[in-house]
């Protein structure tokens, strides 16, 4: 092989986990970002006052987006299966997630008005 080393590297390590089966996940900043603006809601952290309306927002289309992936993964498996459950849970923690950060920006919109 020719080429950078360190890229045949991770081509070979990423080929290996596949053949294996094994589920290879990368999560975006934006992704991670509404997991610890979730966190911070979730545990009533008043680091959670660290990020504006607009990060909240933002933060949104990540947790719909693992809602709707994880439903996507229900569909392919029986209501019993051990997976069908592990979706369920993840499903209803991003909804909570969901409720408590639109229910932060409503809070924000009435302390700061609706200017922006």
């Amino acid at each position: 092989m020719s080429g950078d080393p360190i890229k045949n590297q991770n081509v070979k390590r990423y080929s290996r986990n596949l053949r294996r089966g094994l589920l290879i996940t990368r999560f975006s900043r934006t992704e991670i970002k509404a997991m610890y603006i979730s966190k911070a809601l979730l545990t009533e952290h008043c680091e959670i006052m660290r990020y504006s309306k607009e990060e909240m927002i933002d933060a949104l289309k990540p947790v719909l987006s693992v809602i709707s992936k994880c439903e996507t993964g229900q569909r392919k498996h029986q209501m019993d299966a051990p997976q069908y459950k592990r979706f369920r849970k993840i499903i209803d923690a991003m909804t909570i997630a969901k409720s408590l950060i639109i229910d932060e920006i409503s809070k924000r919109d009435g302390l700061y008005g609706n200017n922006g």
